[in-house]
């Protein structure tokens, strides 16, 4: 979780604390962002077959932008999709 934590703040989301079990992001002082961290989780070891997955919902594609400009330098992008009603980016993490 620490390291989400990190890539968290990298992007520059203020992180506010409410439980232990989640996590809420708020950008001018708007609710974005919830993150469910379950006691038991476990993660998987790489190169195993999974769901590797987390959203970001943006009011515009001008805040995607500006997450994407921060992102650029430091991430290798596999891929982008339009699908009509969300874009997704992805990676090879």
């Amino acid at each position: 979780m620490k390291m989400f934590l990190n890539f968290i703040k990298y992007l520059a989301f203020p992180i506010k604390l409410k439980k232990k079990a989640f996590i809420n992001f708020f950008l001018k002082k708007k609710l974005f962002y919830i993150f469910d961290f379950r006691k038991n989780l476990t993660l998987k070891p790489l190169r195993v077959i999974g769901l590797y997955h987390f959203a970001l919902l943006v009011p515009s594609r001008k805040n995607l932008a500006g997450i994407l400009r921060k992102l650029i330098n430091n991430v290798k992008f596999e891929g982008f999709a339009d699908h009509g009603v969300s874009e997704a980016i992805r990676n090879d993490n």
